[in-house]
């Protein structure tokens, strides 16, 4: 019971969605799971949990319920000088702090996960998408050579992902344009609402369109 930072995450050839799985560190924009009750091997799959509803993890020092807690760099445990969740209870005999995203009644996130990308290669120009948040339009230009940090980026640099990063996350992988699509995942409080869509398109040639694909949400994917 461990937080696992979320580096790139992709689908392996049988179907099945993978997060690639790293001790934290000091970033603090990054997504974490929470690792199942088995140690997990090194190149090894086993199964993690967006902590969406409250989950499990390890501690060092026992939190005090109804505060803010989180990882901390280079150890796996929870830990109270992290942040970005909050601790809703505490098992002092197993040393386990139980733990959610935004804390107790309003840790229920949903996840929306969409693939950008061009059906044929193109070697210029640019496509506008528009992001909508809780109403709130954003437009966002997406390069033909985008990557997928770059793309993380500029979601980043917008509406409440900019304002309220604690509630609003995004995590991209894939790429980059136009050889291979971004696989990019929002995860916004149960209350919001969004939409990414492909708005007007600035391209050289005109016949490569450029397509967003909203996913299905993503079930929690292994670690």
């Amino acid at each position: 019971r461990s937080f696992v930072k979320v580096t790139p995450f992709e689908k392996l050839p049988s179907g099945v969605w993978v997060v690639i799985g790293a001790k934290p560190d000091d970033d603090d924009d990054a997504l974490y799971v929470v690792s199942g009750n088995s140690d997990i091997e090194d190149t090894h799959t086993g199964t993690g949990y967006w902590p969406s509803e409250p989950v499990w993890v390890k501690y060092t020092t026992a939190p005090t319920p109804l505060t803010e807690v989180g990882p901390k760099d280079d150890e796996w445990t929870c830990s109270t000088e992290g942040t970005g969740f909050k601790c809703v209870g505490v098992d002092a005999v197993e040393e386990l702090a139980l733990v959610a995203f935004g804390g107790g009644e309003d840790c229920d996130c949903p996840k929306y996960f969409y693939q950008v990308g061009f059906n044929n290669g193109v070697s210029s120009g640019s496509f506008t998408a528009s992001l909508t948040v809780n109403s709130a339009g954003y437009s966002i230009s997406i390069a033909f050579n985008e990557t997928a940090s770059s793309l993380r980026d500029k979601v980043l640099a917008v509406g409440p992902f900019s304002s309220d990063p604690g509630n609003y996350k995004v995590a991209t992988n894939g790429g980059a344009l136009p050889g291979a699509a971004i696989n990019i995942l929002f995860i916004i409080p149960s209350e919001a609402t969004l939409s990414f869509e492909r708005g007007t398109m600035s391209l050289a040639p005109l016949s490569a369109t450029p397509e967003i694909r909203p996913m299905s949400k993503p079930e929690v994917p292994n670690v």
